[in-house]
């Protein structure tokens, strides 16, 4: 409700003075938000779009059916879907060059691969995991590489050929763990904070910096499940503090020198009702929803945006205007959204295609 394009008649904004309206521009693109979005720096909102949508759901549980964008999304070599978040990281894996192929959950998530559920691991248990070596570890340490190293260089004579890849495999493996650790370690210093989401966000960025994963997931809020909030307090005091971390994410990603080689993207199971409920709160919405992105591939700006009835519209493919009639319907714009997604990463058409059936790519939304 509070974000650039839902600034129409019949919407229900935040009345807090910190969410007031402001002017705005994302790019080339003049709009009107909420005041936290207007106070992100330029250099952010020039690369950042408002994509919306229909989830077309409207149960907590649904949201791994959502991010499967309704089975639209589809498992490598099998016929079943898979999660939109695992097939970017299977297809991106290869080129960026991580040490995983599978994605990391650094807050709660329902993410999964091949079905398979993903376990988190926050940034205190990072940390943990990484805050320094004991003596006697680092002398057992240097003892194990050492007895590997001989039965390497016997194995390098006398050795079958599935024995000498496996240990090549091994010994690489070994020295990128090490690196990896005394690494992560120094770049985690100061988790955990006050704030557990900048924590998120400070560990994402370091597994970012490592090249540890290709998909990196964290947990913004931003108004939670706000039936009863009836002067919508929670929900601006979230959606300052969720603004903001995506701020510190972007300052993060250009002190680590990754601005241009990270691409953010928000995405729920489904939107809040544009107009208050009987209680003065908001309601789940399946007719509307926003994902929020910005990265190098992704043109600042607006891609459609609710009609009258206060439900998202079509899009117009080409130039991303809603549309009543015509373009990609409101029921299609979710694939539309994620389809335009693995564009703006740079994936071949014939690969998105095939991974993601029946998304339209709109232009407007590439940089």
């Amino acid at each position: 409700a509070n974000c650039p394009g839902s600034y129409v008649p019949g919407v229900a904004h935040n009345p807090a003075a910190t969410m007031a309206a402001r002017d705005l521009r994302l790019g080339d693109v003049a709009t009107r938000a909420a005041a936290p979005w207007a106070d992100l720096p330029e250099a952010l909102r020039s690369r950042m779009a408002f994509f919306h949508h229909a989830s077309r759901a409207a149960a907590h549980p649904e949201q791994a059916k959502v991010l499967t964008m309704h089975s639209a999304v589809r498992a490598l070599g099998v016929s079943a879907p898979e999660q939109l978040p695992a097939a970017v990281a299977q297809m991106t894996a290869g080129s960026i060059g991580t040490l995983q192929l599978e994605p990391v959950p650094v807050a709660k998530s329902v993410l999964s691969i091949a079905g398979q559920p993903l376990q988190t691991v926050g940034p205190e248990a990072l940390r943990t995991l990484f805050d320094g070596t004991d003596g006697d570890l680092a002398d057992l340490r240097d003892l194990r590489d050492n007895t590997l190293d001989t039965i390497y260089a016997g194995l390098r004579e006398s050795g079958t050929r599935s024995q000498k890849a496996f240990l090549e495999r091994y010994a690489a493996s070994r020295g990128q763990a090490r690196a990896l650790g005394e690494n992560l370690g120094a770049l985690l210093e100061g988790i955990p904070s006050d704030d557990p989401v900048a924590d998120q966000v400070r560990a994402a960025v370091a597994l970012a910096r490592l090249r540890v994963a290709p998909v990196i997931s964290i947990s913004l809020g931003f108004g939670g499940d706000n039936h009863n909030d009836a002067e919508l307090t929670e929900e601006a005091d979230q959606t300052v503090l969720g603004v903001g971390h995506i701020g510190l994410l972007w300052s993060e990603l250009q002190a680590a020198g990754l601005q241009d080689a990270v691409t953010f993207a928000l995405l729920n199971v489904f939107g809040r009702t544009l107009a208050l409920n009987s209680q003065g709160g908001r309601n789940h919405n399946r007719h509307h929803g926003v994902m929020v992105a910005f990265g190098k591939g992704i043109r600042g700006g607006v891609i459609g945006g609710p009609g009258e009835d206060l439900r998202a519209r079509g899009v117009d493919p080409v130039s991303g205007a809603p549309v009543a009639d015509g373009g990609i319907p409101a029921d299609a714009t979710l694939e539309a959204a994620g389809r335009s997604l693995l564009s703006a990463l740079g994936i071949p058409d014939e690969v998105a295609e095939e991974r993601l059936r029946g998304g339209q790519v709109v232009q407007t939304f590439l940089a």
